[in-house]
């Protein structure tokens, strides 16, 4: 009976240290569920071996055993997830220290060592389980992927090295009672060692972190970059399109002057509507104060036209107070959001998205409602989630454009019903002489 819940139990934690790795490495099983089963429970049975009776094999021999089984369950899940990650590696080694562990702090209870492994790995698949629980409860499965995808390897290997002498000093002090010197020093280093465990630790953690940080921020920079190139770009082309108006204009009254000199005053109106068209398709379709904001909401109108959604816009967008690159991001990404919503459309029937800007009192206010084809969940501002595949869905940009409103003093707010979604973000935006 102890041999079967031996097996039942060491499949457990197998199946929870799949599940684990697939929350952890941001990837699934890439071979069908009978064959993970058979991979299992080729785990389960390899572990089995090391049940043999002591006596049957040299110690030496017993060690090459054990090594072949842990490479066994390696091997396994490198078959399950087909790649060879090392990471897989850590997570073999780290549950079987951590086992190692368990079986240590209840060797004092349990006088089998059958029963006490069933029981090691019993708790371990249930730590295993609650880390899935809290990961999955918070919705944070990407972000934990990402975090251990930036630490560095050899902070995997520290961890794993810290965490096996920390292991080695407790079976020092348990099993040691026959070399008093032993156990003295198993006692005297084990509380440096977990001092230490503990600092290497939260060394591990300041660094993802800061590491996770740096990459915002320079991902915040990259867009801040390209988008002020973008723009400056586009009101480059303006620019130089308002001087060959100039240029030409000379020229296009000579020619009216010419035409009227001679009484042909049919080709001169004709002369007139031509040089109109020619103006009206050069001009922007906004009108908001800021240039930059004439050529950013001229872009992304294009971009909703592909789904047959229009841009209405109503009030005024400051020209000063706010730099340019931030001015983009705001406005950039709050229409890049709206018009991701309308392409979700499959009717494609007409859909309107208003953008209202009030400045007053120094607080700029933008405003962007847009219809909603799928259900938003919004758990906070900084996260939000549909009910599609696509998870970034309103989420894209909106971390940038609320450190863009914190830096002026401001915020971003945001709600969701079954028919529309509305962002609003405020600046308080430092006017000149003040």
């Amino acid at each position: 009976m102890l041999y079967v819940g031996f097996f039942l139990s060491n499949l457990l934690l197998g199946t929870v240290l799949m599940h684990l790795m697939s929350l952890l490495f941001g990837c699934k099983p890439k071979i069908r569920a009978p064959f993970v089963i058979l991979c299992l429970l080729i785990n389960s049975a390899s572990a089995m071996v090391v049940l043999t009776p002591a006596d049957m094999f040299s110690f030496e021999a017993r060690l090459v055993i054990m090594l072949l089984c842990y490479l066994i369950r390696i091997a396994v899940y490198q078959m399950i997830f087909r790649q060879i990650k090392l990471k897989i590696v850590y997570v073999c080694i780290l549950s079987y220290i951590t086992n190692t562990f368990y079986e240590l702090l209840l060797s004092a209870f349990f006088s089998n060592t059958i029963a006490l492994s069933i029981c090691a790995f019993i708790i371990e698949a249930v730590f295993g389980l609650l880390i899935i629980a809290v990961i999955k409860r918070k919705d944070s499965e990407q972000f934990v992927a990402e975090s251990l995808r930036i630490i560095p390897k050899r902070l995997y290997v520290i961890v794993m090295v810290f965490l096996y002498v920390f292991t080695m000093f407790t079976f020092l002090s348990a099993h040691s009672e026959k070399d008093i010197l032993f156990r003295k020093v198993a006692n005297v280093l084990m509380m440096p060692t977990i001092v230490f465990i503990v600092l290497i630790l939260y060394w591990l953690v300041n660094i993802v972190i800061k590491e996770q940080n740096q990459k915002n921020i320079s991902q915040l920079l990259s867009m801040h970059l390209e988008n002020q190139i973008e723009y400056y770009e586009k009101v480059n082309e303006r620019y130089t399109t308002i001087r060959r108006l100039n240029h030409d204009f000379k020229n296009h009254l000579l020619c009216l002057r010419s035409l009227i000199g001679e009484n042909e005053n049919q080709k001169a109106l004709m002369y007139i509507d031509d040089v109109e068209k020619m103006i009206a398709s050069r001009k922007l379709n906004y009108d908001t104060g800021n240039i930059i904001a004439d050529i950013i909401l001229n872009n992304k109108s294009s971009d909703a036209e592909q789904c047959n959604a229009k841009i209405m816009f109503d009030g005024v967008i400051p020209s000063s107070g706010i730099a340019n690159a931030d001015l983009c991001v705001i406005i950039a990404n709050a229409l890049d959001n709206a018009v991701e919503a309308c392409a979700k459309d499959e009717t494609n029937s007409e859909k309107t998205i208003s953008v209202n800007s009030v400045f007053k009192q120094g607080y700029f206010i933008l405003r962007v409602v847009n219809p909603v084809f799928e259900h938003v969940e919004i758990k906070d501002k900084y996260n939000m989630k549909t009910t599609k595949s696509d998870k970034s869905h309103h989420g894209f940009g909106v971390a940038n454009m609320i450190s863009i409103s914190e830096k002026y003093n401001g915020g971003v707010h945001i709600s969701s019903d079954d028919k529309s979604f509305i962002l609003e973000a405020t600046l308080l935006l430092k006017q000149e002489g003040v």
